[in-house]
Formats: C-alpha cells, sequence, structure tokens
C-alpha cells in the first residue's frame, strides 16, 4: 500500500496470491512498483513478480531457505523491497527481486505480519506481540520500537515518516505521531474482539488524515480525523474476513472473502 495510485493493480496483486495455488498461499499484502510490475510471496519461500499487470507471473530465486514463510513484501521503488516472514526473519532485494539478502530483524524473532517500505531508506514492520521494527538506513539496522501492545499486530499505515497506525487483533487501533516512539490508543464505536488485518490512511488537505480499517467477523471501520473510528457496513456479513485495503482518492477497495468491496466517499 505504498503507491496508492496503484490501487486497482494492488487489489488484483492481492486477490492473485491465494488463488495462485490454494495449497502454497495465504492472504498477505502484496506490492507494486508501477502499473504493471509486482510481488507477491507465500510459503515454502516462495517470491513471484509479474511485469505484465498479473496477466502471467514467474517465479524469482531468492536463494534463501525454502522452509520460510513469507508473509508481506513492499517496495519502495523498482529496485529496492524487502519481505518479511513468519519466522521473523527479514530480506531485502535492491534489484528488483533477482537477488535477496537476509538482514537483522531487531531483537526478537516474533512472526511478522506486515512490512511498509515509505523510502528505500526507511521501512517498518508489526507482527506478533507487538513487535514494531523500523530501519531509516536501508535494513542495515532493523530497531525495536515501543511496544504500543501485548497483543499480535497484523497491519499498519504511515502516510509520513511521523504518522503511523498499526491494528491487530482484539480490535486494537494504536497511532503514533512521532514515528513510533510513542503510541496512542485509538477507540471505535463498536466492541470488538476479533482481528483487524488491514488499515490504510489518506491525507486530506490541512494535514488531516481520513482511513480505514477492516479484519475478522466482515468488520470494516472508518475515521474522519485519524483519531476517532466508526464501523461501515455494507461489506460482507460477520462470517467473513477482510485480508486487505487500500485507499485511492474518494474511493477504499477492501479485498477478502466477499471479493472486493467498493466504497465511495466513506
Amino acid at each position: 500500500m505504498i503507491l496508492k495510485k496503484q490501487a486497482t493493480f494492488l487489489v488484483t496483486v492481492a486477490v492473485m496470491a491465494p488463488l495462485v495455488t490454494s495449497q502454497n498461499w495465504i492472504y498477505q499484502p502484496s506490492a507494486t512498483s508501477n502499473s504493471s510490475t509486482g510481488w507477491a510471496v507465500g510459503v515454502a519461500n516462495t517470491v513471484i513478480r509479474t511485469d505484465d499487470g498479473a496477466l502471467s507471473w514467474y517465479q524469482q530465486q531468492t536463494g534463501l531457505p525454502n522452509n520460510l514463510t513469507w508473509t508481506t513484501v513492499s517496495f519502495a521503488s523498482a529496485r529496492v523491497g524487502w519481505i518479511a516472514s513468519l519466522e521473523g526473519h527479514i530480506a531485502k532485494s535492491g534489484d528488483g527481486g533477482s537477488t535477496w539478502a537476509l538482514q537483522q530483524g531487531g531483537s526478537s524473532s516474533e512472526p511478522l505480519m506486515q512490512l511498509l517500505a515509505l523510502s528505500e531508506a526507511t521501512a517498518l514492520a508489526v507482527g506478533y506481540n507487538g513487535t514494531v521494527l523500523r530501519t531509516d538506513d536501508g535494513g542495515v539496522n532493523w530497531r525495536d520500537l515501543a511496544k504500543p501492545t501485548t497483543h499480535n499486530l497484523h497491519g499498519l499505515a504511515f502516510p509520513s515518516a511521523d504518522d503511523g497506525w498499526v491494528v491487530g487483533e482484539h480490535g486494537t487501533i494504536f497511532r503514533t505521531l512521532d514515528g513510533g516512539q510513542n503510541w496512542t490508543l485509538q477507540l471505535s464505536d463498536i466492541r470488538f474482539t476479533g482481528a483487524l488485518l488491514a488499515v490504510d490512511m489518506a491525507t486530506l488537505p490541512g494535514g488531516f488524515f481520513y482511513g480505514w480499517a477492516a479484519g475478522t467477523g466482515g468488520v470494516v471501520l472508518h475515521t474522519l480525523d485519524g483519531s476517532t473510528w466508526f464501523s461501515q457496513g455494507g461489506c460482507g456479513n460477520a462470517s467473513h474476513t477482510h485480508y486487505d485495503l487500500v485507499t485511492y482518492g474518494p474511493a477504499t477497495y477492501i479485498v477478502g472473502q466477499v471479493g472486493i468491496c467498493y466504497i465511495m466517499d466513506g
């Protein structure tokens, strides 16, 4: 969810991943660097790439252990991107995914559920037990940020290097104004004990933020000020799970068991 102008293609990639083979793929965020190039990742050290807008895919050889389950991929540019795994590993590519090298991912080995590249220098990752990692030197050093919670975190959104949100189990939503050094709990209008799996935020004129979060139980939450969240219906029911979402202008695309929900203007 880096290049929001590629929203339609990003949603396509997110849907494609579990369709390639149900035995080898799990729902997870994916990445694009332009309107035709994208990556998706999965179990057994799988990294695949498309250069034709998802019409065809080819596997990239990572040279990394085959027992790794990659849960997330994010590219800051056509060349530089990262992947992170259920085993707590982080790997970086500087050549569009042709080669990969493991990096030290903080002090823990907690499962990592989403990684977000803000630039070729800065990226963040979230995972189990409230893990939040950040690098500002291209991954040479990954440091542990303050844990906002002990609940497992599944998604994050950083519309700027300082302003960010993380979401996770038990309906967890936290916000930071200083790049992850301090966190503030966000509240919603419903009592939700399931897991929020995805969040995306956009910037309004004047520096205000609006965004969406979604997850299990068919829950979709919306904020118009970046602080207070309220429930939004019309996208599945309580038996459905929403896995990913992206906001582009007035439109938000939510991907899950009901396919793709398309929401306009909140």
